[in-house]
């Protein structure tokens, strides 16, 4: 239950892969209904960062919930986010098999005119966590105290600038890290001025 008093404090929660970012983002990295297209276009690229992920999926920033995948990275719920407002990022299983995954081995980036810049990442991996079905791990993301990591959460207290930005991890899907298919996750989200 402290971890729903938590998300409830927090003003944010765990939201399904759709309709988190409906219609398109404007310039300033807001939902807006007067800009049909923007710089992402109708649906901005899911860039690839891991080199070692068989797969890639977004979600976030207009993309559809991607079919046949068996791991959801969740964005946070509310849309378009205020720089300095605290949100979560959630990894579930969507099917009956595990997840394994580094917590502490996660990247954000932004998107700038020279393309994806690192502005925030977990320290080298110390370890591994597995993710049974209906159970989910959380990053959460612009919390006061410095990074720490427990078996449920990775508390990470960075804010960031308006912009867009990628969260990005990497998880193996069912026979642990060794041996699963590993599927690098990217959450697209935008910031705006507070």
């Amino acid at each position: 239950m402290q971890r729903r008093a938590l998300l409830t404090a927090l003003a944010t929660g765990v939201a399904s892969l759709t309709g988190c970012l409906k219609g398109s983002l404007d310039a300033a990295g807001g939902q807006s209904p007067d800009s049909p297209a923007d710089i992402w276009g109708e649906e901005p690229p899911c860039p690839a960062f891991g080199r070692t992920a068989d797969r890639t999926v977004c979600t976030g920033g207009g993309h559809p919930e991607p079919s046949g995948v068996t791991v959801a990275l969740d964005p946070p719920v509310d849309a378009p986010l205020r720089a300095g407002k605290p949100f979560i990022v959630t990894l579930r299983p969507r099917a009956d098999v595990p997840l394994t995954f580094a917590p502490g081995d996660w990247t954000v980036r932004r998107l700038g005119d020279e393309g994806w810049t690192d502005v925030a990442s977990g320290k080298t991996p110390t370890g591994f966590t597995t993710v049974y079905p209906d159970e989910q791990y959380e990053w959460r993301v612009g919390v006061d105290g410095a990074v720490a990591t427990t078996d449920e959460a990775t508390r990470i207290g960075a804010s960031f600038d308006p912009g867009r930005y990628a969260f990005s991890l990497t998880a193996s899907v069912g026979r642990g890290w060794s041996h699963g298919k590993r599927i690098e996750c990217v959450v697209l989200f935008a910031v705006r001025g507070r």
